[in-house]
């Protein structure tokens, strides 16, 4: 299953539109609830059947308000990452088998701060508290693991705050590249095929032993 989902992502993934600059929209966030918040749904949904059978106005209230901070937390989640514009640039070139950098562009144009975690395909996430009307700048660190130009790979945006309760998170492909050259010989191993390539077939003048007498 964990493999038929990864190819099914990858998929998804590579069909989306590379772009040089890109600002998150209501088309472009998913939500999702996390463990927490399943958990309180369920909590939620237990309270009130209970209170269907045994006609408690306490357990409604309490059910109606964890149902009511669930919709909370799916708007808060949302502006975590409505508006937020985000574009890339590629980084000096490296060796294969070196890690390219790349420079990723936050940029807040509304009053309220936000609380992101930013992650490439093969990337560890990275926290990041962008303050309201600010910009900030993040380096992702990928291994080059071919020659040539490298693609930065699809990121995701995501952020939990500040409940924990639901996941927004949303999908992009920034066009940015960094360039990998071969990755260069040890000096030993070049010594030793410089060597062998300079060897002849045969023997020629000046090439024969020397045996003092």
């Amino acid at each position: 299953m964990s493999l038929f989902r990864e190819r099914l992502r990858r998929w998804w993934w590579s069909r989306l539109p590379q772009e040089d600059r890109c600002e998150l929209s209501q088309r472009r966030i998913y939500l999702l609830p996390t463990r927490f918040g399943l958990l309180l749904m369920t909590v939620a949904l237990a309270v009130w059947l209970g209170a269907l059978n045994y006609q408690v106005s306490l357990a409604y209230a309490l059910a109606f308000w964890i149902a009511g901070l669930l919709l909370v937390a799916v708007l808060m989640a949302y502006r975590q990452l409505a508006g937020l514009r985000l574009s890339a640039d590629g980084g000096p070139a490296v060796f294969v088998g070196e890690a390219a950098r790349f420079s990723l562009l936050l940029e807040n144009r509304t009053p309220a701060a936000r609380r992101l975690r930013v992650s490439a395909e093969g990337g560890e996430p990275q926290a990041c508290e962008l303050e309201g009307m600010a910009d900030a700048r993040m380096a992702l660190e990928l291994l080059a693991s071919r020659r040539g130009w490298l693609p930065l790979p699809a990121c995701v945006v995501e952020s939990d705050a500040p409940f924990g309760l639901v996941r927004a998170w949303a999908v992009l492909r920034l066009r940015a590249r960094v360039l990998a050259y071969p990755a260069p010989l040890p000096d030993a191993a070049r010594g030793r095929r410089e060597a062998e390539a300079g060897k002849g077939g045969g023997e020629g003048i000046g090439d024969e032993d020397f045996f003092p007498s």
